[in-house]
């Protein structure tokens, strides 16, 4: 039986990042990063066990605000990964259409005692996938980041993420993760995590060839996607 239980799967978008869009309306990976379509998201859970100042209601509300505020700088991060079938390459797609439907907050509940998981030596792994968006990976386009906050019967909040590692690589992702925690304390982005979305200036050598033979391997049939594992 599933321990956390999803209550709402609402699609939630910032009015602030369809107003602020890029004049390009494709953000295009770098040339490494363009056979990632078929690596599954970066999930990552993190624990509040203490939040008996704040109710759910108000953590839920200052999340989705600070998210708002931090889409237009980071607005890859609402768009879609998509198939261009006359370039043959997978892009994130940052167009109006796109990003229309928003990046999906998922609002669940667990009875479990959050206490008790932080502290566990041995985690568990199930349970703590189960704290992360699953983003099923069947066919392009797909969202590339989705969140979920997990509240607990005795207290505490967990918000789950996952990204696709198209659009951040590791320290992409923590800088994210850092802007926004800092946004939800200020109500403002501060400009030391304003990051840079050109992948131009990204170089590689022989990138676009190990790119399409990594791609043509493990996702041939594109726009239809098959997980690597």
């Amino acid at each position: 039986m599933a321990r956390v239980r999803c209550l709402m799967c609402p699609g939630w978008h910032s009015s602030q990042a369809h107003t602020h869009l890029p004049v390009k309306p494709y953000s295009y990976p770098s040339s490494i990063q363009s056979g990632f379509p078929p690596v599954p998201h970066m999930q990552r859970v993190f624990l509040y066990p203490d939040t008996a100042d704040a109710s759910f209601a108000a953590i839920l509300s200052s999340l989705k605000s600070s998210l708002a505020l931090m889409l237009p700088s980071f607005h890859p991060f609402a768009g879609k990964l998509t198939y261009i079938s006359s370039d043959t390459k997978a892009i994130i797609d940052c167009s109006a259409s796109a990003i229309r439907e928003g990046v999906t907050i998922i609002e669940a509940e667990s009875d479990l005692d959050i206490h008790r998981i932080a502290k566990e030596e041995v985690l568990d792994l199930e349970l703590f996938l189960q704290l992360a968006p699953n983003i099923t990976m069947l066919e392009l386009p797909i969202e590339v980041l989705a969140v979920q906050v997990t509240r607990f019967s005795n207290g505490g909040v967990a918000l789950g993420t996952a990204i696709h590692h198209t659009v951040a690589d590791g320290k992409g992702l923590w800088q994210f993760m850092e802007a926004w925690a800092s946004t939800c304390r200020t109500s403002s982005v501060p400009s030391v995590f304003m990051p840079v979305h050109d992948r131009a200036i990204i170089k590689y050598p022989e990138g676009d060839k190990i790119a399409k033979n990594f791609t043509k391997k493990v996702a041939p049939d594109l726009p239809k996607v098959y997980i690597c594992q």
